[in-house]
């Protein structure tokens, strides 16, 4: 009798204690051990006010699995490491997340918070480095060994930060459609290209030029000298729309609603709940606020070029965060494309 009591015993202790240590796992009050060889980096998702990330600098070697426990002390948040493929992953409040990380080469990563926590949450960064055991991590996500191009706006020696009005812009949203149904062909500065490596559509000449720009340049063309305004501005939808692709489209659109559209807002007029916050004056209000990205005489004003260094380096007085660590340069410009659709209509 006294081993059948035992036996009991330890059924009810199963069937009780694992859905008991299923429901503290999903709570975060249960972590399940690391496999053999993980290390095990703790860290907490705090609101900029409160901290932020501790610790912000994560030190790793290339190769080595760790696995990443992170608490959140406040409010919801969200962690995602820049130039990795790995999903961004959601930190409850006071609750522990896990996930298992092995980085692929040596470089400093930047992880940063994937969800609006503060008015102050452009602060949420942190570093990742990553050596070989042997060199210091160098770089943004990327190898010692690897020499790094200069974007294009550097390239161009452009001042991101100078007022671009536009000297010509649309009273309407233009309309690549009306565009192609005029049937003429796009002089050739406006023409899409294709790149070195084959693929069709990249219009490099011109992320080099503005809307207004290329406005202009069809208004003093004798071949275009029939046309009205706006008929030159569906012309001009048209040659953007021609320079990206659908996939890229739709790859900067999920990029934008991920990381922008909280200050921005989903269409593009700069009254997301972060914008409405930065604009307030005061020690957590950059009083400028983000862009209006449906205002023609700015919009129209610009160029990709210089789109792509604004979200490279972030805006200078506005409490928009760098992305240049963060996101790939083929992410950088597919969101750069996707902004013109707040400007035509395609």
């Amino acid at each position: 009798m006294r081993q059948e009591h035992i036996a009991l015993i330890i059924v009810l202790l199963i069937l009780i204690g694992l859905p008991a240590m299923a429901l503290l796992a999903r709570a975060g009050l249960f972590s399940p051990q690391p496999a053999p060889g993980e290390r095990v980096i703790e860290l907490t998702a705090a609101a900029p006010e409160s901290g932020g990330w501790q610790p912000e600098t994560v030190r790793m070697t290339a190769g080595e699995q760790v696995r990443f426990r992170i608490r959140g002390a406040d409010v919801t948040h969200g962690f995602a490491i820049g130039h990795t493929d790995i999903p961004s992953v959601t930190i409850e409040p006071g609750k522990v997340t896990e996930f298992v990380f092995t980085p692929p080469q040596p470089g400093r990563y930047t992880f940063y918070c994937t969800v609006w926590c503060s008015p102050n949450h452009w602060r949420m960064r942190g570093t990742l480095e990553v050596t070989d055991g042997t060199q210091a991590a160098t770089g943004n996500g990327a190898s010692s060994r690897a020499t790094p191009v200069p974007p294009l706006y550097q390239q161009l020696g452009l001042d991101i930060d100078a007022p671009h009005p536009a000297a010509h812009f649309p009273t309407s949203k233009p309309s690549a459609a009306r565009g192609a149904a005029l049937g003429l062909p796009l002089p050739a500065d406006l023409s899409p290209v294709s790149s070195p490596d084959g693929e069709d559509g990249i219009g490099e000449g011109l992320r080099q030029l503005s809307p207004s720009t290329a406005f202009a340049r069809l208004r003093a063309d004798p071949a275009y000298g029939g046309l009205s305004d706006s008929q030159l501005w569906d012309l001009v939808a048209l040659a953007w729309r021609e320079s990206t692709t659908s996939a890229r489209l739709a790859q900067g659109q999920a990029i934008y609603a991920a990381n922008c559209a909280a200050c921005h807002g989903q269409t593009g007029r700069g009254d997301g709940p972060g914008g409405r916050a930065l604009r307030v004056a005061g020690p957590t209000g950059m009083g400028k606020g983000p862009a209006n990205f449906t205002d023609a005489s700015t919009m129209a004003g610009g160029s990709a070029a210089i789109y792509q260094g604004k979200i490279l380096r972030g805006g200078m007085g506005t409490g928009m965060p760098y992305w240049g660590p963060i996101l790939t340069d083929d992410q950088t410009w597919a969101v750069v494309d996707y902004l013109w659709t707040f400007l035509f209509d395609y």
